[in-house]
């Protein structure tokens, strides 16, 4: 619009033809300016909002486990690697059972969500126990949180390279440990195995290492809660 006329010496006199014109005009802008204010806030929000659900589908929630004495731990994992199903709340477990002086022995597992298992083979056992050594994030996960206490002390067992030509396994009932699982439950005994990892070399069959060498045995306690296989102790 020419405004060249405000700034005449004799402008002419305003007719209501140009005074509706400005009218006209101005609300044509205001509206303008609306609704280009409004797309920037509708865009502003959906960035906002794409980053806030981008922020909560990366962040995973946590779970916090608590162990009583005489451990008095808190371990703080990811509740999509640990979920309730497979790594239930520490508050569920009994009190911890002691091997005589020692206090190596963790405790009893829950057997919330424990399953009725065939037994495990010895390749899949191989792969647990090598998860088990990677690290102590790897561990957590290879393990039932009655073993923690034993990982965040950095006392567990840690197998390498074991050969599943070297395992021999056994359910609990019928190995040399009946008696220090009778402290738990029965049915903590029926659903236990227990895998012997016998000394090389390999050119010798593995029972016949274990017998020869049973202080260089290492005996692993397994688990199957709802398909998933953990180890709840290791001795030595």
């Amino acid at each position: 619009m020419n405004f060249q006329h405000l700034t005449d010496p004799d402008p002419p006199e305003p007719t209501e033809k140009n005074r509706q014109a400005v009218i006209s005009r101005a609300v044509k802008l205001r509206r303008r300016r609306r609704l280009e204010g409004g797309a920037v806030v509708g865009c502003c929000l959906a960035v906002v909002l794409g980053v806030s659900l981008s922020l909560q589908s990366s962040v995973s929630p946590s779970r916090l486990f608590r162990l009583g004495p005489p451990y008095r731990i808190s371990v703080t994992l990811s509740a999509k690697l640990f979920p309730l199903s497979v790594y239930p709340d520490a508050l569920e477990y009994p009190p911890p059972v002691l091997v005589g002086a020692a206090s190596d022995w963790s405790g009893c597992p829950s057997l919330v969500g424990v399953v009725a298992s065939t037994r495990p083979t010895p390749n899949l056992v191989a792969r647990l126990l090598d998860q088990l050594g990677r690290s102590k994030l790897s561990a957590f996960e290879a393990s039932d949180p009655s073993y923690w206490p034993i990982i965040v002390g950095n006392g567990w067992a840690r197998f390498k390279d074991l050969s599943p030509g070297r395992i021999l396994i056994m359910p609990a009932a019928q190995s040399g440990y009946v008696g220090l699982l009778s402290h738990c439950t029965t049915a903590t005994v029926r659903h236990t195995w227990v895998a012997e990892t016998c000394p090389g070399p390999d050119s010798v069959p593995a029972p016949e290492t274990c017998d020869r060498d049973p202080a260089l045995a290492g005996h692993v306690f397994l688990i199957d809660r709802q398909g998933h296989w953990l180890v709840v102790f290791t001795y030595p």
